[in-house]
């Protein structure tokens, strides 16, 4: 999907951000789900608080469709010590099938790995959502193990795949995708 810039979460996002994120299809794939732009404006505002820190290890991104300037999609990275960071993708469902979720993935893993200096990256898919499993494999991941649902604390009603890539892995895979 050509014409996309990425950004981080802004102030006055909660209403764009709502438009996609409170739909059914997208959140039936999310263990914590959002429901209302109340809801996703008390995380924008946690998130604006956080960019401040000076040990900041929580960063949340959109994508903006140059054309429409409409926010398309959402993705956090979260450091996790020892070099580890942990990433998530979401895509408006009216645009998937377009690869902005191959292009968000990217640009996680590309500021992960790239300029936080995260040795390895992880990411979790519910089995189910073969869409976000194929793009972890377009992005290089590989899955490690499944979590089964209840174990994780988060009443989540489907195995959780759990996917990891290396900045070795990462930097030897080139940039097509």
């Amino acid at each position: 999907m050509p014409g996309l810039s990425f950004r981080e979460w802004q102030a006055g996002d909660a209403t764009a951000l709502a438009r996609f994120m409170t739909r059914p299809e997208y959140n039936r794939w999310l263990a914590v789900k959002l429901g209302s732009v109340a809801e996703i404006d008390v995380v924008l505002k946690r998130h604006l608080a956080r960019q401040k820190s000076r040990n900041r290890r929580h960063f949340r991104l959109c994508a903006v469709d140059a054309g429409t300037g409409e926010l398309i999609a959402d993705g956090f990275i979260w450091l996790l010590g020892g070099g580890a960071a942990e990433v998530g993708w979401g895509v408006d469902p009216t645009v998937w099938d377009t690869g902005a979720g191959t292009m968000m993935g990217e640009v996680l893993c590309a500021m992960a790995i790239e300029r936080l200096d995260a040795t390895e990256v992880w990411c979790k898919v519910m089995a189910p959502n073969l869409a976000s499993a194929r793009i972890a494999g377009k992005l290089g991941f590989s899955m490690q193990r499944t979590v089964m649902p209840g174990s994780t604390g988060l009443n989540r009603a489907h195995d959780v795949e759990i996917y990891r890539l290396l900045a070795e892995e990462y930097f030897e895979r080139g940039y097509a995708i």
